[in-house]
């Protein structure tokens, strides 16, 4: 798989009342979530809908045979044909109860196999570092994507923003899955997010190269104490990470990154 065409640094929020960010920089560990975390409840959640007019006989039918072989390959295919055609003549396959059911099995199974870490592009966010970062009292994890990228077996994936529900192609083979993780609505459009996700590992951490974190930014309420731990962290370490203060605008609203 080819390196995704994310931004070079890729940012995370942290706030220091967890360990997490000591496990980021002691211990150059990157915990990633289950979707059942998220602040958001339609996030990776909502009811996905397929389009129609793909509802077909022949498409059911194709596709049904297609995941019952694949989960029970010794069963004769005339088997799950018959079963297939007999459902769909009584009108399973097209009503709302079926489909809230499958939309039931498809978040455990979303739940189970996805382990996230929220990123963005992000660094100077007024809403974000109030969020994410306990106002402002808390650090902007900066990292290299590439590095991100080799560390592990993952991906790293742009959230799209969007007023409706995606369609989720009948025959999507995982890439409509991967829609359902991907997509928020634009209410949040303002966190230009991307998404480091590995199959089969929520509630999991990956390590991370020596060189993944390139950079550290200290919200401009933090308190001295922590500032200069992490500092002495960071020198300990001889790591090369840049270090930045955020420093509030005399005229606007905004911060302004100062490097230390």
């Amino acid at each position: 798989m080819e390196i995704p065409k994310a931004p070079r640094i890729l940012y995370k929020y942290r706030d220091l009342k967890d360990d997490f960010y000591k496990k980021i920089i002691l211990e150059n560990e990157l915990y990633l979530t289950s979707v059942d975390k998220f602040n958001d409840p339609f996030d990776s959640t909502f009811p996905f809908q397929h389009d129609k007019k793909e509802l077909t006989e022949e498409n059911v039918l194709k596709k049904f045979v297609e995941i019952n072989s694949k989960n029970h390959p010794n069963v004769p295919i005339t088997q799950f044909i018959n079963e297939a055609k007999e459902r769909f003549a009584k009108g399973e396959f097209t009503s709302d109860d079926f489909w809230r059911k499958d939309h039931e099995k498809t978040k455990r199974q979303i739940n189970e196999m996805y382990g996230i870490c929220c990123l963005t592009t992000k660094k100077d966010n007024l809403l974000m570092w109030a969020h994410y970062a306990n106002s402002h009292s808390g650090i902007c994890i900066g990292f290299d994507t590439e590095t991100l990228y080799k560390s592990d077996k993952v991906m790293i994936l742009k959230v799209n923003y969007s007023d409706s529900f995606p369609k989720i192609p009948l025959f999507e083979n995982g890439v409509g899955m991967l829609s359902l993780t991907t997509t928020k609505s634009k209410h949040w459009e303002y966190e230009d997010e991307y998404r480091l996700s590995k199959h089969f590992a929520p509630k999991t951490s990956i390590k991370l190269k020596d060189d993944a974190i390139r950079e550290i930014i200290f919200g401009c309420n933090i308190d001295n104490q922590s500032r200069e731990e992490i500092i002495s962290i960071v020198k300990i370490k001889s790591l090369k990470i840049k270090l930045y203060d955020c420093k509030i605008d005399d005229k606007e609203f905004k911060l302004n990154i100062v490097e230390i």
